[in-house]
């Protein structure tokens, strides 16, 4: 104890030789300061105006002419000043740190957090192309697209006067197919020409062919041949012509059936431009309001969620300043003091727990190390008198013999707590907490001063911010205007695209689905007809097979010109709407490739020679515009607007970013006067001084003794055991010893064991509550209440020097940080634009759609009623063949053979006509026959 309070002396005189010399040296330090910043703040002038075209002053020497410094970049280094003559360098503003000394710089993190922005989430839904079944069409669709790209060639596809566009971008019937002029289309297509011929040859002689078949009696001129001779050969034919007939049969119904499908699809066609309309328009509806809705997100809401955070940083700047400012000049060692005076009435009472305990504590071990001393006692001397070896193992093996030793239960160095109490009662007598208070009452006279410079450096910013706001509006509101434009005039389009040959369908609609019903009935007519035929001459009568297909071979000369007539007309039409609306390569309707705008600007200066060349042209390169791009990037490349002017937006002008120098003068500051300096030194050698809860924790054991009291119990009492038996029993009296000995082990162990660990536990968790109140950095009291006067010190003297300095640079800092963010807030909507806003897929589905419309629901039935019609008519021609043939067939039969009565002559055994041997034969009886008198059977035999 004489050697610690050597120590503790020795210690007390060195900590107050070294806050002497402290308090010298930041006195002389203060006072030296205090004399340079009188002289050179005599020159500053109060008013800021005045000050506005002088320079930032340079700390040694000070230039006298303080200004506002403009800046319009990001300075080299976080301590440079960047001024328009002269600069301010502070190589290192913390010692040991990097930039400005802050904490959170040292951790990689800003001084001022980005804002967040909100990422816009579109909520359109469009309607989509509605696909209808193409009832197992597509094959006959594919032979007429093969067709036609196989012989169409060379755009323009069609020749000038057959399908021209109208004023509202809608395809019609030209003058020339009003006129029925088809010379130039057929002349340019010489294989269209030899096939309209051979129809118009065929209309033509058809009906002629059909009157000389009838006036000529053609069905009555059949070979008659020997029936006889040729009975087998005429058999064979009727199989064969019977068959071919059938399978014309089949090919005509399927003809039929491809007439009426197709004739159902070209009425569907005809209704649905109404339709299509509709959707068209709410689907392009939807996609400008998404287009006004993300754009307005981005120049509207996100600019506001910028400008928000901007203004908040901007009012609330010279908090973070001021707590950057304590940070880097360890100023929070003052909230860190006043933090542990703040708490020491509730430490204090929690000691008062903790001595309590203690006393308890004491008390209870010394009860306990009485007690299990005079068990070893017990136990040793009756083991000795038994002899018994396991008891004698006992002694040597258990470690009871030193159990009252442990240094658990000898507790002569734990603190004294009532030291330690009056030390509490010492700082709240004296009424430390009011030193702290008053020295951050005096620190928040910098935090005024931080918040007097922002009020003059703030204004000018926001109002720039503001006026932003409503220059991105305004031209949020520009680009809205020129993308309508161009989507509305796209819609128009679609709608023209989708309304095409309307005309057509005013002037044949009525005609139109009257003929096609003409036709489908005929060729149903025909195939019924036919097919009753073929069956009565198969399995019935042949003469009326013959009857019936002579009725069908008669019908057919009549309708089969007719019938061509149509299927010619449907050709010419289905070939005109293929060539004007559908390109045959589909080069219209590619996604990946745009079109070729200069042949459609050529055609739309035709027609449209008051519109702006430039929306055309965007207008067509949306019409295949491919998914991966947007309108903005359609509107670029047809110089309708450049999104990279939005670079252009001068949120900021040279003047907003103008920080004013700092007219606050610290040089007077002081945080701690030397009252309460000394006042807190007494403190380093008071009785607090040395506490910390290590100094309890050392002495407090998890475990008391070597061993668990109950485990030397139970094995005493299984030592007990052992003597009832061998050798060694009947020791009756050392059985009682050691049984009492476990008796009282299990006692000591409830009664002062369990509650000596209890008070140990609570004791812990208090004393970790004391350190976390009244300790800073895990160090005692003493040493504590001296690293936070060491940095309180220090706080002062950055702040005499350095104070205005650092004010000026985070301002200046806010002021840069302001001004990329809204440059980087423009690069960011520029992006998003050029890549998010407005994609071109939905657009182009519109614009597809309605093309579509035309070609997949008009203009392939018309195409494929035409194959129907003209494929059931060609097939008609050779049926006609084959139905006279077996006209002719059907006719020829067998003649009866003729009866003879024959008696029992052998002339009855003769030869029969046709190649039969008869025998007749006569009965005796004739009158038995009430019939004829005579029975005849027939026997085929060989020639």
């Amino acid at each position: 104890m004489k050697s610690q309070r050597c120590f503790l002396s020795i210690r007390c005189i060195w900590a107050v030789r070294v806050i002497i010399i402290g308090c010298l040296l930041g006195s002389l330090t203060s006072s030296a300061v205090a004399q340079e910043d009188e002289d050179e703040d005599s020159n500053i002038k109060e008013d800021y105006t005045e000050d506005s075209s002088t320079e930032l002053p340079e700390p040694k020497p000070v230039n006298k002419h303080a200004s506002a410094v403009r800046h319009f970049g990001v300075p080299k280094y976080r301590g440079e000043f960047i001024s328009s003559k002269d600069s301010y360098k502070v190589d290192e503003w913390r010692p040991g740190f990097e930039g400005l000394g802050t904490i959170h710089e040292q951790m990689g993190e800003n001084h001022w957090p980005k804002p967040i922005f909100t990422k816009y989430e579109s909520t359109v839904t469009y309607q989509g192309q509605i696909i209808y079944p193409k009832m197992g069409m597509t094959p006959i669709y594919n032979f007429t697209h093969y067709v036609f790209q196989n012989t169409l060639s060379d755009p323009p596809y069609l020749p000038d006067g057959y399908v021209v566009t109208s004023s509202r971008d809608t395809l019609i019937l030209g003058q020339k197919t009003e006129m029925n002029d088809w010379r130039d289309l057929l002349w340019r297509y010489f294989q269209y020409l030899v096939w309209v011929a051979f129809l118009l040859l065929l209309i033509i002689i058809i009906p002629f062919i059909g009157v000389c078949y009838c006036c000529f009696c053609c069905c009555r001129r059949c070979p008659k041949g020997c029936p006889p001779c040729t009975r087998s050969r005429e058999t064979r034919l009727r199989y064969i012509y019977g068959t071919l007939l059938f399978l014309l049969i089949v090919l005509l119904v399927l003809s039929t059936v491809v007439v009426f499908l197709t004739n159902k699809m070209i009425d569907r066609g005809m209704r649905e431009p109404s339709q299509a309309m509709r959707r068209s328009a709410e689907d392009t509806c939807k996609y400008l309001e998404d287009i006004r809705s993300h754009i307005f997100h981005l120049f509207g809401n996100n600019y506001e969620e910028l400008m928000n955070q901007l203004i908040y940083l901007l009012t609330h700047a010279h908090h973070h300043i001021f707590l950057d400012l304590s940070d880097s000049s360890d100023a929070t060692g003052l909230e860190e003091l006043d933090r542990i005076f703040k708490n020491m009435r509730h430490a204090r009472a929690l000691m008062k727990e903790v001595n309590a305990m203690e006393k308890e504590m004491r008390y209870l071990i010394s009860q306990l190390r009485d007690g299990i001393r005079g068990v070893k006692r017990e136990v040793t001397y009756a083991c000795h008198i038994s002899s018994h070896p396991r008891c004698l193992n006992f002694l040597q093996r258990s470690t009871i013999e030193f159990i009252d030793a442990a240094s658990c239960l000898h507790i002569d160095q734990l603190p004294d707590s009532n030291i330690y109490l009056d030390g509490f009662k010492n700082i709240i007598d004296e009424d430390y907490n009011r030193i702290s208070k008053n020295a951050l009452l005096r620190l928040q006279a910098v935090k005024n001063a931080v918040d007097e410079h922002m009020k003059r450096a703030a204004p000018p910013i926001i109002l720039s911010l503001k006026r932003g706001r409503d220059s991105l509006l305004y031209k949020a509101i520009e680009i809205r205007t020129k993308i309508d434009t161009v989507v509305n005039n796209l819609y128009f389009s679609s709608l023209g695209a989708s309304r095409s040959f309307e005309g057509f369908y005013n002037r044949y609609a009525k005609n139109r689905s009257a003929i096609n019903l003409i036709v489908f009935i005929l060729l149903m007519l025909i195939s019924i007809t036919l097919i009753i035929g073929l069956i009565c001459g198969c399995f019935a009568s042949k003469a009326a097979g013959a009857v019936i297909l002579l009725f069908a071979l008669i019908f057919i000369f009549c309708v089969l010109s007719f019938i061509l007539l149509v299927g010619l007309f449907y050709f010419i039409i289905g070939l005109l709407t293929y060539g004007g609306a559908c390109e045959p390569s589909g080069y219209l309707r590619s996604h990946e490739t745009f079109l070729n705008v200069d042949r459609k600007l050529r055609l739309f200066q035709m027609y449209h020679d008051s519109e702006d060349i430039s929306t055309r042209q965007a207008l067509i390169a949306l019409q295949s515009c491919s998914p991966n791009h947007t309108v903005f990037n359609v509107l670029q490349d047809n110089s309708i607007y450049d999104v990279t002017e939005l670079t252009k937006i001068e949120i900021f002008s040279e003047d907003d970013l103008l920080i004013p120098s700092s007219h606050e003068d610290f040089s007077n500051l002081r945080l701690l006067t030397v009252d309460e300096l000394q006042k807190l030194t007494q403190l380093l050698n008071g009785n607090l001084s040395s506490y910390r809860s290590q100094l309890y924790t050392q002495y407090l054991c998890r475990g008391l003794t070597p061993r668990a009291l109950p485990s030397y119990a139970q094995e005493l009492r299984s030592i007990v055991k052992d003597l009832y038996f061998g050798y060694y029993a009947g020791h009756w009296n050392i059985r009682v010893a050691l049984n009492n000995a476990a008796i009282s082990l299990d006692v000591y162990h409830n009664e002062f064991v369990v509650p000596i660990l209890n008070l140990q536990r609570s004791m812990r968790d208090k004393l970790k509550k004391i350190d976390k109140m009244i300790l800073y950095n895990n160090n005692n009291f003493g040493y504590s209440i001296k690293t936070l006067l060491r940095m309180a010190i220090d706080a002062e003297a950055f702040i005499q020097s350095k104070g205005k300095y650092f004010i000026y640079e985070l301002a200046k800092n806010l002021s840069i940080f302001c001004s990329e963010e809204t440059q980087q807030f423009i690069s960011m909507i520029e992006r998003k634009c050029e890549n998010e806003v407005g994609r071109c897929e939905p657009l182009s589905n519109i614009y597809h759609r309605s093309v579509d419309l035309i070609c997949e629901n008009l203009v392939d039935p018309i195409n494929g009623f035409w194959v129907g019609v003209l494929s059931a008519a060609l097939i008609l021609l050779p049926l006609l063949f084959i139905l006279h043939r077996l006209i002719c067939l059907y006719k020829i039969y067998t003649p009866p053979p003729a009866a003879t009565f024959v008696g029992h002559c052998p002339a009855c055994m003769a030869r029969a006509p046709g190649g039969y041997n008869t025998r007749i034969a006569i009965s005796d009886n004739m009158q038995d026959y009430k019939d004829p008198p005579f029975a005849a059977t027939k026997q085929k035999k060989k020639d």
